[in-house]
Formats: C-alpha cells, sequence, structure tokens
C-alpha cells in the first residue's frame, strides 16, 4: 500500500469520525437520545398507563410537538424530555434558561495550577413550553373538563437543577416513575380511556405522517 493511499485512508477516517462527532453531539441528536431514554423509564409502568411519544398536535398557530403524554384513569401527563448538562437556572417567569457549564482545566506547562471555563447557554423556558401542551390538550378535551392534565419537565442527562423555581414539576428522571405513581385519584372510567386514546388517535398529527 502506497503512502500517498494511506494518507488519503486517514484523512477520509478522520473526516468521517469528525462529521460522525458533530451528528452525535448535535441538539437534535441529543434530543432524540433523551427522550428514547425516558420512554424506556415510562415503560416501567403498569398496564393501567399508555404512553404515546412525539404527539404532534394542531394549533391556531401551526402544530405543537409532545415529547410524551401518559394517559390512565388517574388523569393525564404531558411530558417535556431535556437532555442537558451542567447547571441549570431558571423559574416559571424568565423567558429564556440557563444552562452553565464549569470545566476544570490543567495545563502541563502550568501543572500547579487551575483553569475555570464557564459556558453559558440559553434555552426556551421548558415550563412554559409544557404549560403550553396542556393547553392544548385541555382544549382538545372540551367533553373532559375535570380531568387533570398535568405538565412536567424531566430532565434526562447529568445536569444539576441548581437554581430552579417552578411551582410546576421539574425533575430529574429517576424521579418520574414515582411522581406518577403517586396520583391516585381516579377520573376515568375505563371506557373514557379508551375515549380519550381514540382522540388522540384522530387529532395526533404525527400518525398521519
Amino acid at each position: 500500500m502506497s503512502q500517498l493511499l494511506v494518507i488519503i485512508i486517514v484523512v477520509v477516517l478522520f473526516v468521517s469520525l469528525s462529521i460522525y462527532l458533530v451528528w452525535y453531539n448535535s441538539p437534535k441528536q441529543k434530543g432524540r437520545r433523551g427522550e428514547a431514554y425516558i420512554h424506556n423509564v415510562l415503560m416501567q409502568l403498569s398496564d393501567e398507563y399508555t404512553i404515546i411519544d412525539d404527539v404532534i398536535l394542531p394549533t391556531e398557530h401551526g402544530t405543537t410537538q409532545i415529547d410524551h403524554v401518559v394517559v390512565s384513569k388517574y388523569g393525564i401527563i404531558a411530558i417535556e424530555t431535556k437532555n442537558y448538562r451542567g447547571e441549570i437556572y431558571g423559574d416559571d417567569n424568565r423567558m429564556v434558561w440557563t444552562q452553565m457549564i464549569i470545566t476544570n482545566v490543567n495545563y502541563r506547562r502550568k501543572w500547579w495550577k487551575t483553569f475555570t471555563y464557564v459556558t453559558k447557554n440559553h434555552f426556551y423556558n421548558p415550563v412554559k413550553q409544557s404549560i403550553g401542551h396542556t393547553m392544548q390538550i385541555k382544549n382538545m378535551m372540551a367533553n373532559y373538563p375535570h380531568v387533570p392534565v398535568t405538565p412536567v419537565v424531566v430532565f434526562a442527562g447529568s445536569a444539576v437543577l441548581k437554581g430552579v423555581n417552578s411551582r410546576h414539576a421539574v425533575i430529574y428522571d429517576y424521579e418520574l416513575l414515582d411522581f406518577i405513581n403517586q396520583r391516585r385519584n381516579i377520573y376515568l372510567t375505563d371506557s373514557d380511556v379508551s375515549e380519550v386514546l381514540q382522540l388522540f388517535q384522530r387529532r395526533n398529527m404525527r400518525t398521519l405522517v
């Protein structure tokens, strides 16, 4: 094998790996991995619960996408999944929340000193996002005004909810099952649950894609 061919192969492998890493670490792919993980968590619920993933409902201005909807006789839970790392800061009123990633680095030439780098990213308030989802579900379920639709924001990554203050559920992935199972007041009959599931099936635009 010629030296030129070896160089070409190495360059192609390096470029391919770089492209893969950019794709793998993209926000879209991170989000999908987080949603897949939460789906697996939800599948541990009993048969009383039905899980609907990636629900798309029509709105006045287009559509809204809900990561997971849990339907049972105990009500409906709309879940917004976030797959982040670092420290998370936010409250109900802020339009955007902050992700702060703190990295400590030691350089060989200055081994005695630690350099701290702080990266700040902002993302749309997930509580507002989740509340918007519940409003669309409530509008869809006008015949069931007594049924609670609960918004939940679940962080599936290694993020630390350092400065989060919310009246609504903003929880870690390992808290999700307990949060759902604690709700034991019955609002729907088995027949009602079937009708609600049919309603989601008719209105969910994902099933039309």
